[in-house]
């Protein structure tokens, strides 16, 4: 067994509470997330690139980087939310079709076998709106929102990531001494996680791909080498 391989293995079988982002994480939606919110500020300001968007907007609230694209004079935070509610409508109609199709390799086989075992908790902590949980893991999306043990959203904290507030919050819904093991796709979600005392597995995606991930347990490109390197212990 490599060494890579036995590392996974230890933070696995460490963990006692796996905690999932899901952005970027779960489903591979960063572009559709950058058209849903070009089509929305399109009134009122150029669109952004894709620089722009990995540098400002991944990994954050979407009324957190609003609030720095547009003009705080003609933006107050009430038309702020209304246009963050606005992206998730775009959003949704947009990746509602492709959400099986755009799952990162190896996550749903993880996922569908942790959820068996009777010593670990499941929880999901994501920057997106509840509603946005339920596009991607309602009944109409992959149908797994039900197997989640806690689930937070980030309209349901104050402070957003990096802020460890959402990753803590985790933590008072379990047990504060039992082992956190977070996954996450950016810097942001693993400053948040590492800030909150968990370890955090990093699954970078080409969006996030090249953020410092110096404090990460580990860095893995997508689930598989997990199911590889549990295929192995067996």
């Amino acid at each position: 067994m490599d060494s890579e391989s036995k590392k996974i293995l230890d933070l696995i079988s460490w963990a006692e509470v796996i905690v999932f982002d899901m952005n970027g994480l779960i489903v591979d939606d960063e572009p559709i997330q950058l058209e849903a919110v070009n089509q929305v500020i399109e009134p009122f300001r150029e669109p952004l690139s894709e620089s722009q968007w990995k540098l400002q907007c991944v990994g954050r609230k979407p009324v957190e980087y609003l609030k720095e694209l547009l003009p705080a004079s003609e933006f107050p935070m009430n038309k702020l939310q209304l246009l963050a509610e606005e992206k998730e409508r775009v959003y949704g109609a947009k990746i509602s079709s492709k959400v099986k199709d755009l799952v990162r390799p190896g996550f749903l086989d993880f996922f569908n076998e942790i959820v068996e075992w009777d010593d670990v908790k499941v929880a999901l902590a994501t920057s997106t709106t509840r509603e946005g949980v339920r596009i991607i893991l309602g009944e109409s999306g992959l149908n797994l929102e039900s197997q989640f043990d806690f689930i937070i959203c980030g309209d349901e904290v104050s402070q957003a990531k990096p802020n460890p507030e959402i990753y803590r919050k985790v933590q008072s819904t379990f047990s504060q001494d039992s082992n956190f093991l977070v996954f996450e796709d950016s810097a942001f979600g693993l400053q948040s996680a590492v800030a909150s005392g968990s370890q955090c597995i990093v699954v970078p995606n080409d969006f996030t791909i090249e953020q410092c991930f110096d404090s990460a347990s580990l860095i893995i490109p997508d689930f598989t080498p997990i199911l590889s390197a549990m295929a192995s212990s067996k």
